[in-house]
């Protein structure tokens, strides 16, 4: 829904506020901050577009999953994500989850032939997740504010439970693309190597 209808007690608990990129300045100028823009160009082969940022509050909760899922790249395996920690990630305020090599998994196909799940049903991607991934041993990042993870698009991951709800988790998730593989006339130029893709906010559930 729109920021502005959410109700005040949303905000006491895990909530995702979706593509401040596309309005605020602060968001932009930290999504494609100069050092890390080049680290991601590197990683990319190619300057790095954002294409969606993600801001949170608490930890996500948010079960093991591929980042592309929801926002697969116009060219194979060219996505990255970064999450800025803006508080410490510890053991008690759900810190992140990754399985290490995971990338290296084929990815699950979902019905329509593709690797997003567009509007299909994820309990077969989520069984698939299962079965490729239980010989693998999750390891959990303990960041401080300031610090920065960097991870592969198809490198699954998820939150950790949340084991004091009075604590916070402040960070900014940003997904980016290769801004070559895009469209010029869909996208804008931000920074000397950095873009942000151009598109209106994701329409607010009815």
């Amino acid at each position: 829904m729109k920021i502005t209808e959410v109700p005040a007690e949303a905000f006491s608990g895990p909530i995702k506020i979706n593509d401040l990129f596309l309005n605020s300045d602060i968001v932009r100028a930290c999504t494609l901050d100069e050092r890390l823009s080049t680290i991601l160009g590197e990683l990319l082969d190619g300057d790095p577009m954002v294409c969606n940022s993600l801001n949170f509050i608490y930890g996500s909760t948010q079960g093991a999953h591929y980042d592309s899922w929801f926002m697969a790249p116009p060219v194979k395996d060219k996505i990255v994500a970064a999450s800025i920690c803006l508080d410490e990630n510890a053991e008690d305020n759900g810190p992140v989850f990754l399985y290490p090599g995971s990338h290296t998994i084929p990815p699950y196909i979902f019905p329509h032939g593709k690797i997003a799940k567009l509007d299909a049903d994820l309990g077969p991607a989520l069984r698939y997740v299962e079965e490729t991934s239980r010989d693998i041993e999750p390891v959990t990042f303990y960041g401080q504010p300031g610090d920065v993870l960097i991870w592969h698009g198809q490198v699954l991951h998820g939150g950790s439970p949340i084991k004091n709800p009075s604590r916070t988790r402040r960070s900014l998730v940003t997904h980016y693309w290769r801004a070559k593989d895009y469209r010029s006339s869909l996208r804008t130029k931000i920074t000397k190597n950095g873009y942000v893709i151009k598109r209106a906010h994701q329409e607010a559930a009815s």
